[in-house]
């Protein structure tokens, strides 16, 4: 994969997140704020803590910190999304799990 077609794919991926991610914070208490390609989700209760999601184009990844753990998604040609090197889950189903997690599971969120 080239610079430029990881750039174009992470971009994509970032921004598809970031609308999901908003239209999911309405229900939660979680704050989206989204600049220079990094995405953060802030979260004040039942939990206080902060995720943060960024491209990482030296290594042709996606890197999510989140409940004090690094998770690092690989483009997957077969599932048309970036995913987790280890698992194979998707971006979206692991990032969703993560919130659930963080607030309790209270609520399951589906991104």
């Amino acid at each position: 994969m080239t610079d430029q077609e990881f750039s174009d794919l992470a971009d994509r991926t970032l921004t598809d997140l970031e609308d999901r991610l908003n239209e999911a914070s309405a229900d939660l208490d979680m704050e989206v704020e989204a600049e220079g390609g990094t995405i953060k989700l802030l979260f004040d209760d039942p939990h206080p803590g902060t995720f943060v999601l960024s491209a990482n184009p030296p290594a042709k990844q996606i890197w999510l910190s989140a409940l004090s753990t690094s998770f690092k998604f690989n483009w997957s040609e077969e599932k048309d999304t970036f995913v987790h090197e280890k698992s194979g889950e998707s971006i979206s189903s692991l990032i969703a799990r993560l919130i659930s997690e963080q607030i309790g599971f209270t609520r399951i969120v589906t991104l």
